[in-house]
Parts: C-alpha cells; sequence; structure tokens
C-alpha cells in the first residue's frame, strides 16, 4: 500500500484515540514520507514545526503506531520529521547513524574506564593490605622491605600495559602518593624507580 493511501485510510481513526483541537490540527498537517522497514515517517513542514510536538506525545505517537500496524499486519515505530522529502529522512538516518557512532564510542571509552579502575583499584588494596601485614612499620629497614614489594607490584601491572592512558596515569599516580605516604618516601622518588624498572624511562 501507498504510505499517501496507508495515512488517509487510517487518520481518521488515529484522531478517534486522541482529543485536542491542536492534535487533530498536527495529524491534519502531518505529511507521511516512507515506510523504512518497521518505521513509519511522518514529517511536519517549517511553518508547521511547532506541532511537531503533539505528534510525539506518546498518546499520538500510539495511535499512530496502532493504526498503521493494523493495517500493515506488523508491529510498526513511528517517526516524526522536520521536513517532508525523502531526503529529510535520509539526512535524519544519517545523524542517527553519528549519534549511535558517538554513544558507541563513549560506551566503550566508559567500559575501558571502569576496567582501569578496576585494575588499578587492585593495585591500591593490594598494597593497603600488604602495609596491614607488615610489622614494626617504625623500622627504617621493613619500610624499605615494604617499598620493594610495592614497586614491584606497581612494576608487575605497567608491564602489562604498555601504553597508558589517562585515567591509567592519574591512578599509578594515586597509588605512588599511597606507597610515599606509606613509607615516608617521595612519590616521584618511588615514581621513578617503578618506571625505571618498568622500561618506561
Amino acid at each position: 500500500m501507498d504510505v499517501y493511501d496507508l495515512w488517509n485510510d487510517s487518520l481518521n481513526d488515529i484522531k478517534q484515540k486522541v482529543t485536542g483541537v491542536n492534535v487533530w490540527t498536527a495529524l491534519n498537517c502531518a505529511v507521511p514520507i516512507t515506510l523504512d522497514e518497521d518505521v513509519f515517517v511522518i514529517g511536519l513542514r517549517p511553518q508547521d514545526n511547532s506541532l511537531k510536538g503533539h505528534l510525539n506525545h506518546v498518546a499520538t505517537k500510539r495511535a499512530i503506531e496502532e493504526e498503521i500496524g493494523r493495517r500493515l499486519g506488523k508491529t510498526v515505530t513511528v517517526r516524526v520529521l522536520d521536513g517532508i522529502t525523502i531526503n529529510d529522512w535520509l539526512n535524519a538516518k544519517k545523524r542517527d547513524e553519528e549519534a549511535e557512532r558517538i554513544r558507541a564510542q563513549a560506551a566503550e571509552k566508559e567500559g575501558q574506564r571502569v576496567a582501569t579502575y578496576s585494575v588499578w583499584e587492585d593495585v591500591f588494596d593490594r598494597i593497603s593490605s600488604l602495609y596491614g601485614e607488615f610489622h614494626q612499620k617504625g623500622f627504617a629497614q621493613n619500610r624499605a622491605r615494604f617499598l620493594e614489594k610495592c614497586i614491584q607490584i606497581c612494576v608487575d601491572q605497567l608491564k602489562e600495559r604498555p601504553e597508558l592512558t589517562e585515567f591509567d596515569e592519574r591512578n599509578l599516580a594515586r597509588v605512588l602518593e599511597r606507597i610515599g605516604s606509606y613509607t615516608e618516601t617521595p612519590p616521584v622518588f618511588v615514581g621513578y624507580e617503578v618506571l625505571k624498572r618498568a622500561g618506561m624511562l
């Protein structure tokens, strides 16, 4: 069925499911554009764009989807555009694809951030636990032994991460500060030893 015929055949039944002069006006101004798989696309002319909110209202969209879907024998989703041409729809799809690409990149970056945080949090916890196990912390030689173990923990972790992200750098700095605090050693010196042994200097 042609989208114009489909829309015109459905319009009166759609109106019976919604109320409001502005909603009816919006429906009358809507122009069917295409049926793209399961997406029924309608649009508004520039002068009618102020009516878009009425078409996007949950009740209105549901009424359109029910009536169009009933006639097509399948579930459809309605999409309301600014514009009434197929090019408007193609441009909207391109924007959707770009937005999805950006969302996917953001999700991947967040996933990496969470994974990185988990790794360094484990290092942080191991060092804190190790400190709790040490006795006679006031002895310089015991702090030196503890420092050596902490440095090795960091070196082992860095060898698994040859390329450090900004988030890695921040968490490494946090770990170095904690080691420095525990051992009364300048964090810069701790960092120097860690990076030198890891082959990053």
